[in-house]
């Protein structure tokens, strides 16, 4: 990546492994371009390497198909909030990691804008 400007990237993560690698995509992306800033959906992994937090996704993290209903509220909340950051700021990439329900339909929104 040539450092031309700040760079917006929005990083989506499910679980605590997603949270690990994102975090180490982070900071090697930061070493190359210290210009990049990182917004979007995971934990204090990612937070600690320089992401702002939209979502925790501790809120949307959810094993087996039970556990859906109990959340499904958190993860609408969360996908109409990353949609919307997605129309409104047009970050100039977006990383999905894990998660794949959730993260394919961001894609979806993010190819159509």
């Amino acid at each position: 990546m040539a450092n031309t400007g700040t760079k917006k990237i929005l990083i989506a993560t499910g679980e605590a492994s997603g949270d690990l690698h994102g975090s180490n995509l982070v900071r090697a992306i930061k070493g190359m371009n210290p210009n990049i800033s990182f917004m979007g959906i995971g934990g204090e992994k990612l937070a600690k390497a320089g992401v702002e937090i939209l979502v925790s996704s501790s809120e949307i993290a959810v094993v087996g198909l039970t556990e859906i209903a109990s959340k499904i509220g958190a993860i609408i909340r969360a996908w109409l909030k990353i949609r919307s950051v997605i129309r409104k700021k047009h970050p100039d990439l977006l990383i999905l990691i894990d998660n794949p329900g959730f993260n394919l339909s961001l894609a979806r929104v993010a190819k159509a804008n």
